[in-house]
């Protein structure tokens, strides 16, 4: 699976505002597989943050058994050199990030016990800067 673009319009992006990580309704705000993780908190996820979530699913989840990640690192961010002077352009490209709104639900899981699914989620809680919940679909 990809995890980041490899053509953009433009190489550098500008900065999101702290006013789009606020979003109330988006489409991946509900659970179509049995269990869920939701970000309680708003923020930006990397790349390595992601590949680290998406280990400990393979290591857990088997071939029989679904999985969904809606996550894809699309956004590339920028610094300049701390010693730098102001001015003379933007800096160069830092890392891949995914901008994370909260209350979406962007890793599922079906097809497994309960105490399996528990520890999955509690592993890839453990990888993320974010506070989460677990959550169950109820019929």
């Amino acid at each position: 699976m990809k995890i980041y673009p490899t053509q953009l319009k433009f190489k550098k992006y500008q900065k999101f505002n702290s006013s789009f990580l606020c979003l109330n309704e988006q489409k991946k705000f509900y659970i179509t597989y049995m269990y869920g993780l939701k970000f309680l908190e708003a923020g930006f996820l990397t790349n390595p943050q992601l590949e680290a979530c998406r280990k400990v699913i393979k290591r857990g989840v088997y071939k029989s058994n679904f999985y969904k990640i809606d996550l894809f690192c699309s956004h590339p961010i920028t610094q300049k050199t701390i010693a730098s002077r102001m001015g003379k352009g933007k800096g160069n490209f830092k890392c891949w990030v995914k901008i994370i709104n909260r209350g979406s639900i962007n890793f599922q899981l079906a097809g497994l016990s309960q105490l399996l699914v528990k520890k999955i989620l509690l592993g890839i809680r453990g990888k993320l800067p974010f506070k989460t919940k677990i959550i169950k679909l109820v019929y």
